[in-house]
C-alpha cells in the first residue's frame, strides 16, 4: 500500500514521457509550442574569463550583441551525460 503513490507517479511520468517520445518520432511534437518564460527577451548580461593556459580572449555577452544572425551558446557540464554524447559535434 506505501508503494502505490510512488509507483503511480512514476507510472503517469513514463506515460507523460512516452507520449513525448511518440510525438517526436512522428513528427507531431512542436517545440515551439511549449511555453517559455524567456522566448522574446534580452537574455542576460555574462563575462566568461579566458581559459588558462589558452591564447584566446574570454567571452561577454556584449561580444555576441549586433550580430547579424542568431547566436547559441551552449553552456554544458563534464559530467553532463548528454553533453558528453554531443560534445564531439560541436
Amino acid at each position: 500500500m506505501l508503494l502505490a503513490a510512488p509507483l503511480g507517479v512514476a507510472a503517469l511520468g513514463g506515460l507523460g514521457f512516452w507520449y513525448m517520445l511518440s510525438g517526436l518520432q512522428n513528427g507531431s511534437f512542436n517545440p515551439r509550442g511549449v511555453p517559455s518564460a524567456l522566448l522574446g527577451r534580452t537574455p542576460p548580461d555574462f563575462a566568461l574569463p579566458p581559459v588558462e593556459g589558452m591564447n584566446l580572449p574570454g567571452l561577454s555577452s556584449a561580444d555576441l550583441r549586433g550580430l547579424a544572425r542568431p547566436v547559441l551558446v551552449n553552456f554544458w557540464a563534464s559530467w553532463c551525460v548528454p553533453c558528453i554524447i554531443e560534445h564531439p559535434q560541436l
